[in-house]
């Protein structure tokens, strides 16, 4: 049976791991160098996140997601310049992650959150129109693709 301490200790312990995780961001930084960092082999890290039900992998897609949708919020960053932050290579895998996280791509993302640039139109508030419920139907999957993104 676990008191208390131990409950704060857990948390304690996933919270100095997702400080040192985002200290550079480090997203793609070894579990071993992390848990080094923490003090921890990289075993015992491994051990412990499982007690909780969780694991390394588990923790650097929250913190991505998190870290994520913060960069997302900041209307002079592009679409890429959040993929390039989040330590993605491609704008696409990050698009795939996102979509993956959040159920909407990162474009429909900030629309929801009100970020649409001017001048364009969100998918959300688009009038329907014969074009948009004839050949093409216009969702928030497929938009992402055919706008780019305006900084």
């Amino acid at each position: 049976m676990l008191s208390d301490e131990g409950h704060s200790s857990d948390a304690f312990l996933i919270r100095r791991l997702k400080q040192a995780i985002l200290i550079g961001p480090r997203f793609d930084a070894a579990e071993a160098d992390i848990a080094r960092d923490l003090g921890l082999s990289a075993r015992t890290l491994r051990r412990r996140l499982h007690c909780l039900e969780t694991s390394y992998a588990q923790i650097i897609a929250e913190v991505r997601f998190a870290f994520a949708k913060q960069c997302l919020s900041d209307p002079q960053l592009t679409i890429g310049d959040v993929a390039d932050r989040a330590g993605y290579t491609e704008v696409s895998n990050f698009r795939n992650a996102f979509k993956r996280w959040a159920h909407v791509s990162p474009q429909a993302f900030r629309d929801l959150i009100g970020l649409t640039q001017p001048g364009r139109a969100s998918p959300l508030t688009q009038p329907i129109t014969k074009a948009s419920i004839g050949g093409r139907h216009l969702s928030a999957r497929n938009t992402s693709k055919e706008r780019p993104c305006l900084t």
